[in-house]
């Protein structure tokens, strides 16, 4: 009877232990920094579009493999599962983690350099790296431009578009205008190959990030994250990036466009002969000062 009872309390000290484990996996992944952020990184946070909302934050870098952490941040606390990890070298990789389907986190690391974006409850921050320090700040939308490249935008049909199934719009005409590139022409929502993204930035758009090579994979990365939200079956991939000697227009994004577009007139035209050698589908042009220019595109010849 006696050893009836202390086999008993063994078993119960056991399970006790695993019900204690399994409720404290979860650790911070990130979390408010005890220390200020410093004076030069403020005056560089307060240039960018947001809010007067930020606060400097550690990230555990450690904890990448494992699939459950916290994220607390800005009076805010979210438990994420690791969706997918996608390593591309020695510290260098991207990470994103989600909470249901509207909270998400996007975090890519290059070296020392670390960026991402968090999207939770409706509201978008952005982590950036200022002068060593990492920072987290909330976006204010109102900032953005009101007509968001009204007017210059062309409206690709979906195929299942009413005017085109009432043969208002040839659907073979439809066809032949979709995604001219590097593959066989594919309605987009049958797309079986990844889109090839060629990206070109200038040295002053370059000098206003603290690494333009890991801001523009984040900026893939927010893409495929976007493509996979509304369940588009795009994937997009970086295949090259270069930087140009090209000045930028004084306060003219649309000419720094048209620049880019245009082929032989002297500005900027390496992006043509770049595109045939990485057989990219896509060409993107990153500037310092493109605050008139948002969903703007043009065909490249």
């Amino acid at each position: 009877m006696r050893s009836l009872k202390a086999m008993g309390s063994r078993v119960l000290i056991t399970i006790m232990c695993w019900v204690v484990s399994s409720n404290s996996f979860a650790q911070s992944f990130i979390s408010t920094s005890t220390i200020p952020v410093s004076n030069d990184a403020k005056a560089l946070v307060e240039k960018r579009t947001g809010d007067t909302k930020f606060e400097r934050i550690e990230i555990n870098l450690s904890l990448i493999n494992q699939e459950d952490f916290i994220v607390s941040f800005l009076s805010n606390e979210i438990k994420l599962r690791k969706r997918k990890l996608d390593n591309r070298g020695q510290r260098n990789f991207s990470l994103f983690a989600q909470e249901g389907r509207l909270n998400r986190m996007i975090i890519s690391v290059l070296n020392e350099d670390i960026q991402g974006y968090i999207f939770y409850d409706l509201k978008t921050y952005i982590i950036g790296t200022f002068h060593g320090e990492h920072v987290i700040y909330r976006v204010n939308n109102a900032e953005y431009p009101s007509d968001c490249g009204a007017g210059s935008q062309k409206t690709i049909p979906h195929k299942k578009d009413t005017a085109i199934n009432n043969s208002i719009i040839d659907p073979l005409e439809h066809k032949k205008r979709l995604y001219k590139g590097t593959y066989p022409q594919q309605d987009p929502w049958e797309y079986e190959c990844k889109l090839r993204i060629l990206v070109m930035y200038t040295t002053a758009a370059k000098n206003e990030t603290s690494n333009i090579e890991n801001t523009i994979r984040l900026s893939i990365d927010a893409l495929n994250e976007s493509l996979e939200n509304s369940g588009v079956s795009l994937e997009a991939e970086l295949v090259h990036t270069f930087e140009t000697s090209y000045s930028e227009a004084t306060d003219d994004g649309k000419l720094d466009l048209d620049r880019f577009i245009r082929p032989s007139d002297g500005f900027m035209d390496t992006i043509h002969s770049l595109r045939k050698r990485y057989s990219a589908d896509y060409s993107v042009l990153f500037l310092k000062d493109g605050t008139d220019l948002c969903g703007v595109a043009g065909a490249i010849k």
